[in-house]
């Protein structure tokens, strides 16, 4: 393992995040709901019953297929199974207390990008509960932080409780060699990191969506995973949607998108990397003739649904700068990596010492 990371803070203590607890469907048999109507809620795609109240009835009607007269019952029962537990009380629509939300965050998971000096500015990485996006011109290193990520995410040394990967690939770079390259600078097998990451391909936005509800079932069933990718969050919604008169459309899909994302990040309590497209802003030239910066694409929906925003710029071959713009807790900061055969690290690590 590379020396440059070995510093590590946390004991195997603090490394070990307990396992999100997972409430399935069949527990509504305690409120007397017969196992025909469990059967059907499993069919339709309903599998928890955190799933169950975090849709609203609207969807569980045109979506999953619940009779109207069922679906406030239905919600109300889990509900009420949710609050008998402290930890999933936050989903009951109920108050809580500010110390039960502090306990809950004390059950973030967070993962490794690669680099300590962005791992320091993230508080100590990509964390759970969350959605993370990364933005920026093409070659900026975006899909090279999805793809270390996907290796430490399984890392016991990089990642507080590590697991699965789901990865939803919509511009078709997804390269299980480079996984492969990556793995092996950490002392994992290519084929062990592989054998750990869902891989699905979206060519649409119907399919982009069909995949992240498969892959919420995935979770409910197996209760493994670490990390969600969705490279790039924009492609197939920019492409399908591209008319001025679809715009309105477009966020209206595109906000459900994220919003199962942010109901997944804080049911399984996984992190959630996001990277996506920008395009040039005129309105940053209006003043003093400054060159036109690139801003992301997906407007105010994407900008509120994301929790951390960062912005990534190519600076040298292999540098590039990485800076956090927006974030609830977190301070504007900016930091240079390094992207090489060992996937991303810092630069005083990757820099080879002069011979001069």
């Amino acid at each position: 393992m590379n020396d440059c990371y070995s510093d590590k803070e946390d004991n195997e203590e603090q490394n070990q995040i307990a396992q999100e607890e997972i409430f399935l469907v069949e527990m509504l048999a305690t409120e007397g709901v017969n196992n025909n109507e469990i059967q059907k809620l499993k069919k339709n795609g309903i599998l928890s019953l955190k799933s169950l109240v975090m849709n609203t009835k609207r969807d569980l009607v045109n979506i999953y297929g619940i009779p109207d007269n069922k679906a406030d019952s239905y919600v109300k029962k889990a509900s009420e199974i949710l609050a008998r537990s402290e930890n999933s009380r936050l989903f009951s629509s109920e108050f809580v207390l500010g110390t039960t939300v502090l306990q809950r965050r004390s059950q973030i998971r967070r993962i490794s990008t690669g680099s300590k000096a962005l791992d320091d500015i993230l508080n100590g990485g990509i964390e759970s509960q969350s959605i993370t996006e990364f933005y920026g011109e093409y070659r900026s290193g975006k899909t090279q932080i999805a793809h270390t990520a996907c290796v430490l995410a399984q890392s016991q040394d990089h990642c507080q409780s590590p697991g699965k990967v789901l990865y939803i690939d919509t511009e078709g770079t997804f390269r299980p060699e480079r996984i492969c390259q990556i793995a092996s600078h950490y002392g994992m097998e290519g084929e062990y990191a592989l054998s750990n990451i869902i891989y699905g391909r979206a060519y649409n936005v119907d399919q982009q969506n069909t995949l992240l509800i498969k892959g919420a079932q995935l979770m409910v069933e197996e209760n493994c995973f670490a990390l969600l990718v969705v490279d790039s969050i924009m492609a197939n919604f920019r492409c399908d949607f591209s008319g001025r008169g679809d715009l309105s459309e477009r966020q209206q899909a595109l906000g459900k998108f994220m919003s199962r994302l942010q109901r997944m990040a804080a049911e399984f309590n996984i992190a959630v990397i996001i990277t996506n497209q920008v395009m040039a802003d005129p309105s940053g030239a209006m003043t003093g003739g400054a060159i036109p910066q690139p801003k992301p694409i997906g407007g105010h929906i994407l900008a509120h649904a994301s929790t951390q925003r960062l912005f990534m710029k190519k600076k040298t071959d292999n540098i590039r700068k990485v800076k956090l713009v927006d974030s609830p807790y977190l301070q504007d900061k900016e930091v240079d990596i390094m992207v090489s055969d060992r996937g991303v690290g810092d630069v005083e690590c990757d820099k080879k010492p002069s011979t001069g």
